[in-house]
């Protein structure tokens, strides 16, 4: 192997790690706008459901 096919194929990795560093940062940022945008709704609902809770507690008093 030459020095000009080295820097060849050194250049097509750098490429590709590129593309899947590119790839997965639009994947990251196409998820987080659906889970914002989209699914806003029923992210806050179910937010809601998990947090916000009614619950009766009877008082048991003795004799004063």
């Amino acid at each position: 192997m030459n020095y000009d096919s080295n820097k060849t194929a050194c250049r097509g990795r750098r490429a590709f790690i590129y593309l899947c560093m590119g790839l997965a940062a639009v994947t990251l940022v196409w998820r987080a706008v659906c889970l914002q945008v989209l699914d806003k709704e029923f992210l806050l609902s179910q937010g809601e459901a998990r947090h916000l809770r009614v619950v009766t507690l009877p008082a048991h008093r003795g004799m004063i």
